[in-house]
């Protein structure tokens, strides 16, 4: 019998205050070196400037271009970032799912994993919220052991995922620096649009 691989998803969005027009879902997924990414995020939150408080709508645009530049380098993110871009529509809780679901799904087929079992960890989210989206995810064909809200200011992966998620809206709204940086990520792989 093989052992089913432990995955850690990370999930923040953003562009709910677009009203529709544009809904960003990013998820971080790591497998066994959890505790070596987290560590190498807090260690890169401090030497960037950006800090491990900060939201990154709160992040000087300087420490936003160093903490990206540091961390989306092979050396330091040992997992990989789903981001989901969707456009004209409201039905966030949906999509996030959807979004979740494709990309554990293909972080399963991109690392030939017979068998995994997943904790989601989605920012923000309520009891009740988390408690849906894990009936969503398993409807949908997805293992998750457990899934469970939290704010992104407790978790360095969170953070992660918050300044993802801002990365690949400032690419969509035309900051060359934000997309020529999310470009090299998607070159080497660190990070995968859906």
């Amino acid at each position: 019998m093989t052992t089913r691989a432990k995955l850690y998803v990370y999930v923040d969005e953003s562009g709910q205050d677009t009203s529709g027009r544009l809904f960003i879902v990013v998820a971080v997924i790591s497998d066994a070196e959890r505790n070596e990414l987290l560590a190498s995020l807090q260690k890169i939150e401090t030497s960037s400037g950006k800090g491990h408080q900060r939201k990154w709508m709160k992040t000087r645009e300087k420490e936003r271009i160093t903490y990206l530049e540091q961390a989306l380098t092979k050396q330091h993110f040992s997992g990989t970032a789903y981001t989901q871009v969707f456009g004209a529509g409201t039905d966030y809780q949906v999509r996030m799912a959807i979004a979740i679901a494709q990309s554990i799904i293909l972080f399963q087929s991109q690392h030939d994993l017979k068998r995994y079992e997943a904790t989601v960890i989605i920012d923000g989210f309520s009891h009740t919220e988390a408690r849906r989206m894990g009936t969503t995810l398993r409807k949908l064909g997805i293992h998750s052991r457990k899934v469970r809200g939290a704010r992104d200011e407790s978790n360095a992966a969170l953070r992660f995922a918050d300044a993802l998620a801002g990365l690949t809206r400032a690419t969509h709204e035309g900051n060359i620096t934000m997309t020529t940086i999310q470009q090299q990520a998607q070159k080497i792989g660190l990070i995968v649009p859906l």
